[in-house]
């Protein structure tokens, strides 16, 4: 019996050894673990930072663009509207030729 009780002793022991190996096992793994998920949030925040940049950089250059286009809208305008003034300085011009070719041959007919 004494004998018995003994072997029983030793193999309790043997298995609560074990057990607080394995424990210390998990607890390691549980720290790697939290680790790990700490890393991951800070990712994460990295994450959201850059995308967040990402749409402000996208909503300048939305806005660039837009000034970039009503200048070229005024630039137009302002070639049109020196086209108009060149074609009517022309068209004075040509008429002022005329003009003066029509008094050129009425002084010749005199």
């Amino acid at each position: 019996r004494l004998e018995s009780t003994i072997n029983e002793r030793d193999n309790l022991r043997r298995s609560l050894d074990r057990l607080q190996g394995d424990s210390g096992t998990q607890q390691k793994r549980i720290g790697e673990l939290g680790q790990r998920i700490e890393e991951l949030k800070e990712e994460l925040q990295t994450t959201k930072w850059l995308t967040n940049q990402k749409q402000e950089d996208a909503a300048a250059a939305h806005i660039e663009v837009n000034r970039v286009r009503e200048l070229l809208r005024d630039n137009q305008s302002e070639i049109e509207s020196l086209n108009a003034s060149f074609r009517d300085a022309k068209t004075e011009k040509e008429e002022s030729i005329r003009l003066e070719e029509k008094q050129l041959d009425a002084e010749k007919d005199l």
